[in-house]
């Protein structure tokens, strides 16, 4: 085989071939392709393996960031939960050194269960359900091979993926169009069912098997679709809809969500439970074989099936069937290629392109419902609706959405949006630890081993006692932990003797939290060993330097440990408010500035008090501040002072929820400083999730707080919190508190500058679609403050 330079990013990996119901309108079963009945029931571990190792190869020679492997079946779920746990830490230890790995499931929903749900927490894997609506709607098709219903048991799976344990998996629904259903009472069953994304997905079929239409009816699917996204927009696209987002994005310029629309190259490969590579899976519906890829083998006989054993992913992607598929309006019939709208539409799905004898260079056998639906939905206006077109960056968290974004734009973030702020990042942290404590598995390197006893612990305590572990993957310099031993890993350091005894500190940290019974060696570590969230042990080192650290009852193993010994972690309590200054952690030492040591209790009575009056300001000024400030603001790190009196403050995208500052000069000002380094907090975790621009954009841009010109991100998260300080300091004016005429004078300048750098974004296009939206509304914002 030949290689390419085509790199492809998704797979789908068929771990089951059979399926526990009989719909009557898959495309698996009920079509022209009839190789599931030879195929193996199950994928054996080895293909597994060895399917992993091939993407992880191919990741490797593309540098391919980020790879996508949705495991399907047939029904996926009839693995069951020990092979699919077996599959997922295959998956995650063989690809996850090479490149961060999305992995999500598709399933029917009928074997669903607790148990379940634990193995996909515990690899963060999304769940995607099928579900056609209503129970009449959904009992159309999605039967038991004996007729019954299986409405009622996709319905508990999904309300499986709506406990708050497990939300953080649900990843959509996909629903069939089916004419004979009511659009707009499908539309609100699924809303119903409170999904993060939902898709609606056209009937597979092909000129020679034509899909069923009632009479006169040449855009009936059309109409159906355009019912759907007519509600959908009244109701204020209360959750994105990847078919009709697809189309909007591609209007506007943007890349495709979606396999049938748009003329970008279709970048997924099948993997078959018997290792075979095969093209997606929808190509069955056109006739038998259409999907197999075959072709010589390394010593030239002509009709080899390609597998995961004897061919690469390069391999498979060379293969002309495959790229075709790559060369966008160039395999289109020619009268799509002369359409107005062929930019938009793509030629439809490929699958129903097909016609015998002239395969699959025709128009899609849905042309004029394509061109209806397009024509209908228009070109976006982004600035009319709060949930316009934007990828997450991690699919996997569904936590933190478009409404969520929309709000951040809009305003103040209240408690129950920081909750989800903090949620999806205490997610993202939690994925990068199990790459992490699978590749330790592996025992790459011998001081990754000194991790395995502490990962160990943490995956019993996982189970065990997980809202302290939730409490200690909350913490912000876990996360810069996690995130710090994440980059070594993935650029092929090894991990170093703080970040390999920490996995052990923070194990037993949870375990001091929940009061549960451990013991660890502390490997690697000097004499310091910082239990994150509690504090600092001062320990001499034993013979060979490991020393042994015992918790029992909720104690480390003196019943009552000196003062010399241990070192609490400074909590403090203001008026309510918990707040941690953080003057032990010792990854708190990731800023631009030198942190404190420990502080005093000079040092400290001063900070609370400080801080205990620039609440009460805000209180007075910006309430809807000040509750920001609580929600989002979890912990302080006092840096050291600027010997020229300049004010120093700092967040990082690693930390969510901590603050770097030196102790400001007055109550007012710490005031500002903690709405301003609140909003970057706020913004560090929508630009972790949506892209609002192209992040291999370089350009630069002059703004007014700088002297220098700053990159896109830079930018925005200057206009964010300055939009902030413009609101504040209006707010300061209207309480009258102060010198009147520099609080209307720094709300002027604060907003001035922020609305001239966004109109700089959109006008130089620097910004995605929804990048756009989220601009305009702090526009909107801008102008409401200057106002008056």
């Amino acid at each position: 085989m030949h290689s390419t330079n085509t790199s492809i990013s998704q797979f789908v990996l068929k771990v089951h071939s059979r399926c526990d119901l009989a719909c009557d309108h898959c495309y698996v079963y009920e079509h022209r392709d009839q190789s599931w009945r030879g195929r193996p029931f199950s994928a054996s571990s080895a293909v597994i393996r060895q399917a992993a190792a091939r993407i992880a190869e191919h990741a490797r020679e593309h540098d391919l960031a980020s790879v996508h492997v949705i495991l399907h079946g047939g029904e996926p779920l009839l693995l069951g939960a020990r092979r699919l746990h077996e599959a997922f830490e295959i998956i995650y230890s063989t690809i996850g050194p090479v490149a961060e790995t999305d992995l999500r499931i598709h399933t029917n929903g009928v074997r669903l269960s607790a148990e379940l749900c634990e193995v996909f927490a515990r690899f963060g894997v999304g769940v995607g359900v099928s579900l056609d609506g209503d129970r009449a709607a959904n009992d159309r098709h999605r039967r038991f091979a004996d007729g019954r219903s299986s409405h009622a048991q996709a319905r508990r799976a999904l309300e499986l993926l709506r406990l708050p344990e497990y939300r953080r998996l649900f990843a959509g629904i996909l629903c069939t169009v089916d004419l004979a259903n009511d659009p707009s009472a499908v539309l609100d069953a699924l809303l119903a069912e409170d999904p993060p994304r939902i898709d609606f997905l056209l009937p597979h079929a092909t000129w020679d098997n034509p899909p069923q239409r009632p009479q006169r009816g040449r855009t009936a699917y059309a109409d159906w679709l355009n019912a759907v996204f007519d509600r959908w927009a009244a109701l204020g696209r209360p959750v994105p809809v990847r078919l009709f987002e697809s189309i909007e994005s591609v209007a506007v310029g943007e890349a495709s969500r979606s396999e049938g629309i748009g003329l970008d190259p279709v970048d997924l490969l099948v993997i078959e439970t018997g290792g075979e590579w095969e093209q997606v899976d929808s190509l069955k519906t056109a006739y038998d074989g259409a999907p197999m890829l075959i072709g010589p083998t390394n010593e030239g006989a002509p009709t080899a099936v390609l597998n995961v054993f004897d061919h690469s992913v390069d391999d498979a992607a060379a293969h002309p069937a495959v790229a075709a598929r790559q060369n966008g309006s160039a395999e289109l019939a020619d009268t799509c290629k002369a359409c107005r709208l062929v930019e938009r539409c793509g030629g439809g799905h490929y699958a129903h392109r097909y016609r015998s004898g002239s395969g699959f260079r025709n128009p899609s056998v849905y042309c004029e419902d394509l061109k209806a639906l397009i024509t209908h939905i228009g070109v976006p206006q982004h600035s009319a609706t709060p949930a316009a077109t934007g990828e997450r960056r991690s699919p996997g968290f569904a936590h933190f959405d478009l409404t969520d974004v929309a709000a951040i734009a809009d305003g103040p973030a209240g408690a129950d949006r920081a909750r989800r702020l903090a949620s999806t990042q205490t997610e993202i942290t939690r994925a990068h630890l199990v790459r992490i404590g699978l590749r330790a598995a592996k025992r790459a390197t011998p001081m990754e081993c000194a991790t395995d006893d502490g990962w160990n612990l943490l995956c019993a305590l996982d189970r065990e006692a997980p809202a302290a572990l939730q409490t200690v993957l909350g913490h912000p310099f876990t996360q810069a932990w996690v995130k710090q031993c994440w980059r070594r890993l993935r650029h092929g350091e090894p991990l170093s003797p703080a970040d390999s005894s920490r996995m052990s500190a923070s194990a037993l940290a949870v375990a001091l939290t929940a009061g549960v019974d451990a013991a660890l060696e502390i490997r690697h570590a000097g004499p310091l060993i910082h239990l994150p969230t509690l504090g600092t042990l001062v320990r001499e080192e034993s013979a060979d330097g490991r020393p042994m650290i015992e918790v029992r009852a909720g104690r480390i193993d003196e019943a009552t440990p000196s003062a010399e010994a241990w070192h609490s972690s400074t909590w403090i309590d203001i008026g309510g408010y918990i707040l941690l200054l953080e003057d032990l952690d010792p990854y708190r030492h990731s800023y631009g500035y030198a942190a404190t040591e420990r502080l005093s209790e000079s040092a400290l009575s001063q900070w609370r008090d400080v801080l205990q009056a620039s609440l009460d300001l805000l209180d007075r000024w910006a309430p809807n501040y000040a509750e920001q400030v609580r929600s989002c603001v979890r912990s302080v790190v006092p840096l050291i002072a600027d010997d020229a009196g300049a004010q120093r403050s700092e967040t990082s995208s690693d930390a969510f929820g901590a603050i770097a500052t030196a102790l400001p000069s007055s109550p007012d000002a710490l005031a500002m400083l903690l709405v301003h380094e609140s909003q970057h907090l706020l913004l560090d975790t929508v630009l972790a999730t949506h892209d609002l621009y192209d992040v291999s954009d370089e350009r630069t841009f002059s703004v007014g707080w700088r002297e220098d010109e700053r990159p896109i991100d830079g930018v925005l998260q200057g206009a964010f919190a300055h939009v902030a300080l413009a609101e504040a300091w209006k707010a300061r004016h209207v309480a009258d508190d102060g010198d009147p005429a520099e609080s209307r004078a720094l709300a002027y300048r604060y907003g001035a500058w922020s609305r001239i750098s966004l109109d700089q974004l959109i006008s130089h296009g620097a910004l995605s679609p929804l990048g756009v939206t989220f601009a305009q509304k702090l526009i909107i914002r801008i102008e409401r403050t200057l106002a008056s």
